[in-house]
């Protein structure tokens, strides 16, 4: 469609009554027309749909028709009927000077609509041959409208849904709705009196066979709730109302939304996009929303220096293994050698001291490589820690002698004393401490011994499987956690008191371990997350865990450069021959961008569809960018003390990583824990013919396969999320699976 012939509001078919004060279409004159606090929010208004490319016809168009008003606090789009040049109640109103960052305002307690830019014809609307694009955001669909691309617009990634429950009490007083919940709570739930919950905009209109293209901004991949959204209205446009639907996804620059895309690309760049995108399936969106498809995991290797990043590149080429197990464990290795001699203060005004504590769950099948590739790492360390033996095998061949001697003066001692009152016993010599970097046992009572002994560096546990480990966590107690309780304090380094009951010694240590080793999948489904995915008492979330996308080539090639680690061996010997404790900052523009990326999780854990343990997890990650940020600089530059801002951009990248790989696990523990039933129920509702079932109604088609009605319904809602059907919502507040078939 032309630019021509979509791009501007045919006039003569508004009923919109003109405001008699705006005579001219001139754009200044229509600012000028407003006074005092108004005419900055008119300046405002153009600048910021200016922005969005939005045209000054366009722009003087909509004001002229009152489509686009101004209020105290911001401007106002006002949305059209669908089916007709009229101008509804409904807005969407951008504030000029946000509160609380809420930059869009819409009325309150009222269902959603779909908007219809003014600049896009009725006839055009309704003609199903037509090719449709459905964006987020108004100003959006008018710039795409204006460009020839008829576009609707939703105000929220969420708004094709409303609530059944507020839409049904909404002219209701207090009084009534009380007495309505009131009726609820003594009555049975009646399922199959349903309250339609997509709104009327998207439920009544005619999307059989039409062509329509979803199209978010650019960053959907980051934001898995707006994934979520997109995908489930697929399924819904798909499965219910038989459209043919595409998925248009932005590339990943600076041109975040629809709008910026077409500024800067224009329309032929977009019209590249729509020519290549094809037509999505039920099958590939269920994949989507049930996690059978996954990112692609690519990790940050350039967060390193040069010369470590070939290296590690060179190892994961000779030995046909991920180049983030080697990349992860050499980041574990190099924070234990550094656990104890390095600290933070994150904030830079001594609140927030942390320290270079890394617990790194490197995740694979027994094939995958993984031993190997944690050796690397531990060889050097293990070499260190030979080395510190020798030392304290010596020290005790000393202390040995010394003690002979000791002895011997003791007794002298003791036969002078008698004739030479002021006689000054010899002083017994201290026998030597057996410090180390790394052990293997990881009972509290032998690693409370050797943080003793190690005189306040940290101690890795480094272990080929973790299994074991994982499983003697909470082994004491009758299984209510001496073990976890210990582990828990020294991740952040706190406080720790034991008593040893067979000596009655009294012990107060301030723990500290990195923890490196691998697992296979079911055992970390089993044993870490015990058979769900929640948070109790913060253990998993402490964790980072390594997953990867290698395959293996299967091809073993003869390298003419000589096997030499050479370059890691000298960034951990420069870290482990460090005496002393040094306090590492953040330069000035390295605070900010951790501030703001510190900011930015805050804002997240702030969404409700982010789950309580994903959150957890990210506030965890604010801790982990701060040791991140330590650890690769000291691998870089172990006695400089400022932390530069690139590589706190590269400890972000490193994060997000492990954010993606945390999702990834997530995806594992719910396919385990939840797929099995709700795959049979699949199966069952196809076999039957089913197109809708009550939770109810699916409870007593087999008592013994779902337990109870909350069950059931818990089944369905996992279907529902998985995009196989809708549970929507019925008026007397029970449920009903609708079947995508």
């Amino acid at each position: 469609m032309s630019e021509e012939k979509s791009g501007a509001i045919n006039s003569d078919s508004l009923k919109l009554l003109k405001d008699d004060n705006m005579t001219s279409l001139d754009l200044d004159l229509i600012i000028a027309n407003f006074q005092g606090e108004q005419k900055p929010i008119a300046e405002f208004m153009v600048k910021n749909l200016r922005d969005s490319g939005i045209s000054d016809e366009v722009i003087k168009e909509l004001s002229l028709y009152k489509y686009l008003t101004i209020g105290a606090k911001g401007y106002y789009i006002y949305y059209p009927e669908l089916i007709k040049n009229e101008k509804t109640d409904y807005y969407n109103m951008r504030a000029m000077n946000p509160e609380d960052n809420n930059k869009y305002i819409k009325p309150s307690g009222v269902t959603s609509r779909l908007f219809r830019p003014p600049n896009l014809p009725v006839e055009t609307f309704l003609d199903r041959t037509v090719p449709i694009i459905i964006t987020e955001g108004e100003k959006k669909a008018i710039k795409a409208t204006q460009y020839g691309f008829p576009c609707l617009a939703l105000s929220g990634v969420n708004c094709w849904k409303k609530s059944a429950t507020l839409e049904f009490l909404q002219h209701k007083t207090k009084e009534e709705i009380l007495e309505w919940l009131e009726k609820q709570e003594n009555s049975r739930i009646n399922d199959e009196e349903e309250v339609e919950d997509i709104i009327p905009d998207i439920l009544n209109t005619d999307w059989r066979e039409r062509e329509v293209i979803l199209c978010y901004d650019s960053d959907i991949a980051l934001k898995e709730q707006v994934k979520k959204a997109l995908y489930s209205l697929s399924a819904y446009l798909i499965g219910e109302q038989k459209a043919k639907v595409k998925i248009v996804i932005l590339p990943n620059t600076e041109a975040k939304g629809l709008d910026d895309y077409l500024i800067k690309f224009g329309k032929e760049g977009f019209q590249e996009l729509l020519n290549n995108a094809e037509f999505i399936t039920l099958k590939e969106i269920q994949d989507v929303l049930s996690g059978n498809e996954h990112n692609a995991l690519k990790f940050p290797i350039n967060v390193f220096d040069i010369e470590l990043a070939k290296l590690f590149q060179d190892l994961s080429d000779r030995m046909d293994a991920p180049i983030e197990y080697i990349a992860c464990s050499a980041l574990v290795g190099a924070s234990t050698l550094m656990d104890g001699t390095c600290q933070i203060d994150v904030l830079g005004d001594g609140s927030w001291i942390d320290y270079p504590i890394l617990w790194n769950a490197i995740i694979g099948s027994a094939s995958e490589k993984k031993s190997p590739c944690m050796k690397i790492t531990t060889d050097i360390i293990n070499k260190f820690d030979e080395d510190l033996y020798q030392k304290y095998k010596e020290g005790m061949a000393k202390y040995n002698n010394e003690l002979t001697d000791y002895k011997i003066e003791l007794s002298k001692y003791k036969q002078d004393k008698a004739t030479t009152p002021d006689l000054q016993p010899p002083k017994k010599p201290k026998p030597p401490n057996n410090k180390m970097l790394s052990i293997q046992s990881t009972t509290v009572e032998s690693l409370v011994t050797a943080m003793v002994e190690n005189e306040g560096r940290g101690i890795g546990i480094l272990v080929d499987e973790l299994a074991s480990f994982i499983k003697s966590l909470g082994q004491y107690k009758g299984g209510k956690g001496n073990d976890e309780e210990y582990f828990l304090q020294s991740w952040k380094r706190n406080k720790y008191r034991h008593k040893r009951k067979t000596t009655n010694e009294d012990f107060l240590v301030y723990p500290s371990h990195n923890i490196l080793g691998s697992i296979q999948p079911k055992v970390l489904y089993k044993y870490m997350f015990k058979g769900g995915f929640e948070t109790t008492n913060g253990m998993i979330e402490r964790w980072l865990y390594t997953c990867t996308d290698y395959k293996e080539k299967g091809k073993t090639e003869l390298h003419r450069k000589k096997y030499d680690i050479t370059p890691l061996q000298n960034t951990f010997k420069a870290i482990y021959n460090k005496t002393g404790l040094t306090t590492y900052k953040f330069s000035p523009d390295a605070q900010k961008a951790y501030i703001d990326y510190k900011d930015g999780i805050t804002k997240l854990k702030n969404m409700d569809c982010i789950t309580e343990l994903m959150k957890t997890y990210l506030q965890k990650q604010t801790d982990y960018v701060a040791r991140f940020s330590m650890v690769l600089h000291c691998m870089k530059h172990t006695y400089k003390t400022e932390i530069d801002k690139d590589t706190v951009d590269n400890a972000i990248r490193l994060s997000n990583y492990y954010v993606e790989c945390f999702k990834r696990v997530a995806k594992m523990v719910m396919s385990v824990s939840s797929n099995s039933l709700a795959m049979a129920t699949v199966d069952s509702l196809k076999i039957k013919g089913k197109t809708d079932i009550t939770p109810s109604k699916l409870y007593q088609s087999n008592t013994s396969l779902y337990k109870s009605v909350p069950m059931a319904k818990l089944v369905l809602e996992i279907l529902s999320n998985c995009g196989y059907g809708r549970l929507s919502k019925t008026a007397n507040r029970g449920y009903k699976f609708f079947f995508y078939i």
